[in-house]
């Protein structure tokens, strides 16, 4: 009898897209995001404090913050489907900005990923009203 080859299943996948995924976080992201996103000046202007992170800040942020349960809510791995390249994070955190609970969305791409239409693909496959209705009890 052959051991089964069923390969380990991945991170759960969250959303999807024709092209994007958003998935839980594993460790193998840590260095990606911290390359495109976290040290790239270009790109964490835009995020946070506007302060480039070292890589140790990098992965301490991300183990805390980041979602590694597959949770609907928390920031998650934006990766590309066809090619698996991590490309930026987003997801919905808890918020209290107005003076009462609610959540705020998070998006940040690397700058590899910019100008290619993943935000509009994101909108037009409604992935944050699906993003907010998983979350939702209506």
């Amino acid at each position: 009898m052959q051991p089964d080859s069923t390969p380990p299943p991945g991170p759960r996948e969250i959303l999807v897209t024709p092209r994007l995924a958003l998935r839980a976080t594993v460790a193998a992201d840590i260095a990606p995001l911290h390359e495109r996103v976290f040290a790239d000046a270009q790109v964490i202007r835009f995020a946070f404090s506007g302060r480039q992170l070292s890589l140790e800040e990098t992965d301490r942020f991300v183990r805390e913050r980041f979602n590694f349960a597959g949770a609907d809510i928390g920031f998650s791995t934006l990766v590309e489907r066809g090619s698996g390249e991590v490309i930026g994070f987003s997801g919905l955190s808890p918020c209290h900005a107005l003076g009462r609970a609610e959540l705020e969305l998070g998006f940040v791409l690397a700058r590899a990923a910019w100008g290619k239409g993943y935000a509009t693909e994101a909108q037009n496959m409604g992935f944050l009203q699906r993003l907010f209705l998983s979350i939702s009890p209506f």
